[in-house]
């Protein structure tokens, strides 16, 4: 068991489970936000600028999932398939916040928020795959 301590005082220990609970939740972090934010787009006005957004976003977080559920769906761990994808989707998060951020409409922080967690989720896929 590798453990890391962080501070000086108190130490904090963390574990390799400890480091795979955060990461679970940090995957699943932006399901609640997404789910608001389409619960939110169904009862109000319907703007086609937050149905791309909310479209393009979920698309990339269930991509997200289904590599979470089989390992090779977004490519091989250090293949260069792999590598793309996360770098695509990174890029595509990010302008995706940006798009959601500019526009006045009453559902800029869900998808903002939404953008926000799917891309830091992504970030943290690669940080695992940039690793070697």
């Amino acid at each position: 068991m590798t453990a890391i301590t962080l501070g000086v005082a108190p130490k904090i220990v963390l574990t390799g489970e400890a480091f795979y609970w955060i990461a679970i939740g940090l995957l699943l972090a932006p399901l609640p936000a997404g789910a608001f934010a389409w619960r939110s787009w169904l009862r109000t006005n319907k703007n086609r600028t937050v149905f791309w957004v909310l479209i393009v976003v979920s698309a990339s977080y269930l991509l997200q999932i289904l590599d979470l559920v089989s390992r090779d769906f977004v490519g091989p761990d250090y293949s260069a398939r792999r590598i793309w994808t996360i770098q695509i989707n990174v890029a595509l998060g990010l302008l995706m916040l940006l798009v959601s951020a500019i526009p006045t409409h009453p559902q800029r922080a869900l998808l903002s928020l939404f953008s926000f967690l799917v891309t830091l989720a992504w970030l943290q896929l690669a940080s695992v795959a940039f690793v070697v």
